[in-house]
Parts: structure tokens; sequence; C-alpha cells
């Protein structure tokens, strides 16, 4: 939708509007990279060096061309310029000392990286030196590879025609050496490091004069006149890696608080120039560039890991003196991703790329906040662990969960099975298993892990699943179905003992009875639970570090997208604020009405866009209210008996995400929507834990209106977001408000309510740290997130004698606690004092209510099919009963509403599926 309204005439921005950019200042939720991307690795090919058969560097010619003393004639350095040469001041000492003494140092750092290879020095050599030390050390490496290491910072920088310069015997002229003849002199395999400026030129000539030999090769291959024909074949240039220190047009820098050869100090010295690049970034950030370096040894130490066969890297779970550890190591077994130990060593192994997959998307799937209780064994651990995964909200999780599970219980299934017994006389009897016997069913398991029994069933149907969109059923693996029936075959029996996961009994005694199992099961015992975090992590150590992100690029299509949208955003806040400062007499204009798929139970304005999502019990729609046309409509994923029962943007400044709480307390976030794509999942965890389940397959808020009056039914999820600070605050039919970080995406903090009601509405100041609660027991409390959870209720208020629809804690320094119950009774709370400091009376049996956040309005919905409208002294501004162009049809009982963020907008939903939008006089507008 974006895209459609840069575009838009109407939207053109007033330069005064610039001013109000607050939006560049506020964090960004579930935008890195995980969330945007797919978990997945690079599918581009292996780089063409990176040779099979691994090969030794053995022989190293280090060639400097220094001249100390002497500047070259076509570089004009500044001054004070970059003097350090391998960490040595040349000026400090006479210029043949300094040159010997650098030479020798280039050789120990190299040394430090490579101590066996043989190394040669050449130091302001002429062309036949150069020569001489080439062939020489190609000779002695066979077919091994060389390092040429070129210094030319005392020399005229390379020239087009690809030549590198050295000296005469008297070094009274520079003389050009061709990178052609270099080429034949070193050979292949080789490495050639060029510090130099102008470093690129020397790049395009080698690549120029090889594909020349190669060319040179295939007519002398056809022809066998051609000089070449009688000559022994060159090498190929292929295998040779080049390292040059800048462009083919750019200089080097010459920072004098930065070594001269930074080039060569980031090769053979990282960490040291890493710190001094540190020490110049505090007064030149542009020259601080050279911090890539820590990236390095990252590198490193990251490529000591990539070597480790794939499935080396592990989590090993296991008990030392009853206490449960998480630790990190080598596991070599090649099936370390399904084994599941034995009860002798008490550890249990799951793969690292499952266990880290399963921590980032479902917070409260966490080891660390799961295994916190102490059970009886490790088993039991791990099986409630999987449990609360196979629940999981987001997909991958669950299925991934599913898999081991259901490989656990065909394990303990197949090794229950009898064992056939040979005897040479007669064959022994075992009693028929019970033909009524049931299997181990996941949530009848209590948190213990399947036994060994022969009537062990597939997990996989127990676990209940959201059913898919447009009332299709989702593909089930077929129940497993044991061999032994009511009547089992008298050569079998049970051994005396058996471990709960050995191989059991050998191939060719099972042969005939695993022929009888279904395809399926096989793939349990070895499930595959491989995501692809890991090659989705390495993936980055191949890209450009030295690129500018393109979100900090002032050119890019990002940016300017981006700086679009903070422009809309000041225009909307300006002209609104300029409206709501009118004051609103009327709010009874019908300016959208439409047909929703589904009876709307929550709904919600996109601040700044002219889009509204209308959940109901299970999808959400989402519709275009100044066209009036529906966007989208998706499921929401939610499983059967759930409702979503709260939604939420979050960055609705910028990039827009939808959040939406069911009354299960599991939290989804999408993203996507409403723009013609399909929306997808970024990610889903569970907010609440130990929701009541008084609420589970509730109707609709019309239906329970009598149940709210005495104080009881239940809320669902309630949830409320601050995007300042990234926090979202949780609660419903739990005995807490939980809030979490976003950007740790972690649980932060839970606050106790200290009631025995469910809590109806969530309000939270930023500002002020402050959290206004709303309770089915008719109390509005007050809480300082910044105290201990003993401490942290400061206020309590006790005059409503019902269930809370709504409590708003106004956002302004000294912002009064508005709350409103079913009765109709609306109270004023000022934050430091006991009692109401006003109270108007409205009309009873309210459904659904809010309150608009800049004008001073409050709207009421009513199950007696009437909307009013309301301003802060209490008056009726708006009685709304009838729908507008429907021949004076009356509306439905009201199901939902709420206000627009900014614009003088209020949307209604019914529960005869009509949705609603009505706005101020058109004057106003």
């Amino acid at each position: 939708m974006d895209s459609e309204l840069l575009l838009s005439p109407a939207l053109c921005l007033a330069e005064e509007e610039e001013a109000d950019m607050s939006d560049w200042n506020l964090p960004l939720a579930f935008m890195k990279k995980r969330h945007s991307e797919k978990i997945e690795g690079s599918k581009a090919l292996a780089q063409s060096w990176r040779m099979k058969d691994r090969m030794k560097t053995v022989s190293v010619a280090l060639v400097l061309c220094l001249n100390v003393g002497v500047d070259p004639p076509d570089v004009v350095k500044t001054s004070p310029c970059a003097r350090l040469e391998c960490w040595i001041d040349p000026l400090s000492m006479s210029p043949q000392k300094a040159l010997e003494t650098i030479g020798a140092n280039l050789q120990k750092q190299y040394e430090n990286w490579q101590p066996r290879a043989r190394y040669k020095q050449s130091l302001d050599p002429t062309v036949d030196e150069v020569k001489k030390l080439c062939t020489s050390l190609r000779r002695n490496a066979k077919e091994e590879r060389v390092l040429f290491h070129y210094n030319g910072h005392g020399v005229p920088r390379p020239t087009v025609n690809g030549e590198i310069w050295v000296f005469n015997k008297n070094y009274t002229q520079y003389i050009p050496l061709s990178v052609y003849d270099l080429q034949t002199w070193m050979g292949s395999p080789s490495i050639f490091v060029y510090d130099c400026s102008n470093a690129g030129i020397i790049v395009k000539s080698f690549k120029q004069f090889a594909l020349q030999r190669e060319q040179e090769l295939e007519v002398a291959a056809i022809n066998p006149n051609h000089p070449l024909a009688q000559m022994p074949l060159p090498p190929s240039m292929k295998n040779c890696i080049q390292l040059a220190a800048c462009e083919a047009s750019e200089l080097l820098p010459m920072n004098p608080d930065l070594p001269a050869d930074l080039f060569t100090s980031c090769l053979t010295t990282p960490i040291k120039i890493a710190l001094h690049s540190l020490e110049v970034g505090e007064s030149s950030p542009r020259e601080s560039f050279s911090c890539c370096t820590l990236a390095v040894i990252l590198w490193k130490y990251f490529w000591k890991c990539m070597t480790l066969p794939c499935n080396t890297t592990s989590i090993l779970v296991q008990v030392d003196r009853g206490c449960l550890r998480v630790l990190r190591g080598s596991v070599t077994s090649s099936s370390a991703s399904s084994t599941l130990g034995s009860p002798d060593n008490d550890e249990y192994i799951l793969s690292f790329e499952t266990i880290d997959k399963m921590r980032r998307v479902s917070s409260y799937s966490s080891l660390n906040s799961l295994i916190g209780v102490s059970f009886n064994s490790v088993y039991t651990q791990i099986w409630r662990v999987l449990l609360h995964l196979a629940a999981d909200p987001f997909p991958e999780v669950s299925d991934l969960a599913m898999k081991v599970l259901n490989s656990i219980a065909y394990k303990a299934t197949m090794n229950a099975r009898p064992q056939r017994i040979l005897d040479s006389g007669s064959l022994t009897q075992s009693a028929p298993a019970s033909p009524t016997s049931k299997g181990a069913h996941i949530h009848q398991a209590g948190g213990s892990p399947p036994m060994p029994s022969a009537s062990s069933s597939s997990l996989t149907n127990e676990v209940p699943k959201p059913p898919t969109r447009g009332g299709e059923q989702p593909p089930t693996r077929p129940p497993y179905t044991p061999t032994l029936g009511g009547q089992a075959p008298h050569s079998h029996q049970f051994p005396r003992t058996r471990k709960m996961f050995d191989k059991g009994p050998s191939g060719s005694e099972q042969a005939g009875d695993d022929a009888d199992d279904p395809g399926g099961h096989k793939a349990y015992m070895n499930a595959n639970l491989s995501t692809g975090l890991c090659d989705w992590s390495a993936k980055y150590f191949a890209q450009p570090v030295m690129k500018i992100p393109e979100e900090h690029d002032v050119e890019s299509q990002v940016r300017k997208e981006r700086e679009w949208r903070f422009l809309r955003n000041a225009r909307v806040r300006k002209q609104s604020h300029r409206i709501t400062q009118r004051g609103v007499t009327r709010l009874d204009d019908q300016i959208f009405i439409n047909r929703n798929p589904g009876v709307p139970s929550v709904v919600k304005f996109h601040p700044f866009n002219p889009c509204i999502a209308v959940a109901d019990k299970d999808s959400i729609c989402f519709w275009d209210w100044e066209k009036a046309e529906r966007l989208d409509y998706f499921y929401n994923g939610n499983p059967r008996y759930t409702r979503i029962t709260a939604m939420e943007y979050l960055n609705g400044h910028d990039y827009s995400l939808l959040l939406t709480a069911t009354d299960d307390g599991a939290l989804r976030i999408w993203k996507n929507f409403a723009d013609q794509r399909n929306p997808e999942m970024v990610t889903a965890w569970q907010g609440l834990s130990d929701m009541l389940p008084t609420t589970r397959g509730l109707a609709r808020r019309v239906s329970i209106y009598l149940d709210r009056s005495k104080g009881q039914g239940g809320a669902g999820m309630v949830v409320d977001w601050e995007q300042e600070t990234g926090l979202l605050m949780t609660s419903g039919d739990v005995r807490v408000i939980r809030i979490w970080d976003t950007e740790r995406e972690m649980k932060v903090q839970d606050i106790p309510t200290g009631a025995d009601s469910c809590v109806t509405s969530l309000s939270c100041d930023s500002q002020r740290s402050l959290i206004a609660a709303g309770l089915g027991d008719g109390s509005v409390r007050l809480y300082d997130r910044r105290m201990g959870a003993n401490e942290c209720r400061v206020m309590t208020y006790r005059e409503h004698s019902s269930w809370v629809v709504k409590a708003h804690l106004q956002k302004q320094t000294d912002g009064k606690i508005i709350s409103v119950s079913v009765d109709g009774d609306v109270r004023f709370f000022e934050l430091r004092s006991p009692d109401s400091v006003n109270v108007l009376q409205t009309v009873k049996g309210l459904t659904a209510l809010d309150i608009h956040p800049q004008a001073n309005l409050f709207a009421c919905g009513s199950m007696n099919q009437f909307i009013a409208v309301y301003n802060s002294n209490g008056d009726v501004i708006s009685n709304i009963k009838y729908y507008d162009g429907f021949m004076g049809q009356r509306i439905g009982a009201i199901s939902c509403l709420a206000f627009h963020p900014y614009w003088p907008h209020l949307a209604v939903g019914s529960n005869d599926y009509y949705m609603s939008i009505y706005s101020a006089e058109k004057r106003l507008r």
C-alpha cells in the first residue's frame, strides 16, 4: 500500500512539517535479518579457489621497494603523513638500517602465521634480482604455493600497461617490471600481495595477461608451426590469489595516526591494527574502517568451527549431582540429532541448530525457563520441554518437536515388541495382549515420557493442530497399529529385562515385523532436525563488510521511502490535532460500511494508513476504509476453541507488523499484510503460560454480558504496546502482568496483580513507567514497574461494582485514569488520590468501549443495538442506532469498537457481521 501512496498527489508534504521527525528515534521491533529473511544457507556454488586438497604455502618472497628518504615523483604526500612501515619509523634511523629492520620485521610478522615457510627478502631490488628470487622459490616449491609480497611505497604507481617499478643498480632510475614477466617467473599456484597505491591496476593487468596466455596456448595447440608449440607449456594462472590494497583509482591512506602499510598490518598484525583504528575512530570515524579486522579474528575462529563435520556441534544436556546443566560440546556420534542415550548415563543430545531455532522463535520454550523445576528424572524434564514445544504457536517449532516426540514414541513401541525365541524343543507361549489397551497420548501423559507398551501409538494426532484455511483438513500421518493384535503369535515373548531405548531384536529376527510398519514411521527413527540456522549465519561471513547498509545510505530507495513515511506521519499528526482542537460536536457521519467475512471481535485502525484490521474468531480481514475495498483476509493459525482477543500494530510509524493475541496465551506477529502479498508469520511464542481454562470455547462478548456483570467469565488475553521502549505488556485470565522485551526477545518482568479475577484491560505510560489495569472484579489497579514485585502495586481503586470494560491511562504528565464498567459508570481517578475526582453515568449493558487518545471523547457500544458517543463532560454528542443507506435497518448488537489514534474516526463491529466507520461532520474534515 505504501508504494501506491508514494505517488498520491493528495499527500504532498509541506516544508514546515519536516521539523517534526521524531519517528527517526523510535526503535523497530522484530526487524532484524533473522526476522526478515528465510533461515537457509547461501545457494551459491563453492569458490573455485578453495581446492579440495589442502595446499601449503612453502615459500615467501618479500620484495620491498621503499627507497627510504626519497618520495616517488607521482605521489604528493600530506604533511604530516603516515610513516610507519611494519611498525617502524624509517626516519628514526639511517636509510639502510631502516630498510633492513623493516624487512626483518615483515618476515617476523609473516612467521607468526606461517612459521615453517621459507622466506627470502629482496630489499630495493633490480629486475634481475626479482627474477632470480622468484625462479629460485618456484623451483624449490615445485607444485606447492609461493607467496609474493610487494611493497611499492618508494616507487611510482603501477602503469596502465601492467608494470610495477623497481630500481637500477645505482638507484638513479626507476625500472619497470612487467606483470607478464612476473607471472612467468612465479608460476602457479601463487599468492600475490600488492601494498601500493592504484594496486587495482595490477589486478586488472594480471587478469589480462592470464587471458592472453590462455589464448596463445590455444593457437599453439592447433598450429604446430607456432613458436610456442615447441616450448614446454607454461603454468595456468587460474590457481592464483591476488590481494590488493586499494582500487585502480585509489591512493593509500595517509592519516599520520595509522601506519603507511595499513593493508599489510591488517593481514599480518590484525589485533594491533584493530586497536589503532579504535583510537583513531574517536576523532575521525571515517578512518576507523580498518576495525573490520575484529571480524578477521572472528572469521578465523568461525572457520575452525566450519571445518568440523556438520554433526559435531551439539547441545549436551546432562545431570550432575542432581542438577540439570546445558553444556556445549563436541559429540562425534553420527546420529546425534536422534540419539536419546540410555538410562545408564542420564544424558540427552539435541541438535544445536534445532535448540537454537526453538529458543529464538519461542521465548517460552527456552530450556533455561522451562527446566527450572525439579523433576524425578532427566527424561521427564526433556519430555515436558518437548510437550510445550509441540504446542508452540510457531509451526516450524511445533513440527520439529512433533518429529522428536514421534521418534520417541516409535522407538518405545519398537523396543516393546516381543523377541522371536528359537527353541529346538517346544515353543514357549505368552499371554495374549489385551485388545482394549490404549496408547500413550500426549495430552494424557501428564509430563511423563512414554513407557514401553505393546500398543503405543503415534503421537501425531494427539496434539491439537490449527486447521487449515478454507475448511481443508491438515494432512496427518496414519496412526500406528502394532502387529500384535488380540491374539499374539505363540512364538513371541517379552524378555525379563530390557533398556528403554536399546536397539531391540536384530534385523533378521524382526524383518518380518518391520515389513508391516507404515513407511512414515521408519522415518521417525532418523528424524532430520536440520533448520539451516548455521548455514544462514555462515553466509554473512562471505558478504562485504565495508558496504554501507541500505537503510543508512541517504541515496537508497529504502531510505527515501522511510523519509516519505515519516513526513506523512507528521502531516497526519498535525492535521488531526488541528481538527480535534476545534472540538468535535458530532460523530455520526458514516464514511464506511461493509460486511465482514466473520463476526468482528477486535478492530484496530492503522495509525497512518487508511487501513483497518478486523479480527473474527480466528482470522483477520483488512479493509481500505477510504476506497471501501477489502485488501486481505487470512487465517491467524490459532487452534479450535480459541479466539483472537487483542491486536496491536508494531512499528506503525514505519514498516508495520501486526501482533495478534489469542485466549490460549499465544502471540503471533505477521508481516506483508494488506499489500497484495501473502502474509507471513514473522515469529510466534507463548506470551502467557497458565491461562485459566474458563475462557476456552467462550462465545462472543455480547453473549457473555450476564457473566461479566457478575464478575465471572473470561477476558482472554489483553495487551498494550510501547513503541518507545519496545516493551509488550500482556495479561488476561492469569494472575500476573507479564512484560516482554522485544529487542532481547525475552520475558523481563512478572508483576503479580494481587487479585483473584482476570485482567480485562491494560494501559501503560512509558514516561512514568506506570501500568493501569482494569479487572473483572471491578477494581482498577496502578503498578509502577520500576519497583519490586511485592511493592509495585501503588494504588487500588474499588469504586466499580462490576466488570471493567476499559481502563485508560492518559499519557500526559498529569494524566488521569479513566475507567468504565459494564454498568456504564465512567470514573476519573487522579493518580495520587484514592477516590475518583469525577463520575459520569452512561447506559448499562456495555459490551465495548473505547477512549480517544487525543480528543476528549469516549464511545460506548451496547448489547441493546446502539452506540453512544460522549465528551469529557458526560454530554452525549451522538446516538447511533441505524445504518445509513439500508432503509433504516437497525444496527446489530455491538461486539467491538475502537477510535482512530489520531483522526476523529470510530470503527464499530456488530454481531450481524457488519463493520462501520463513523466520523465527525464533513466541515471539520
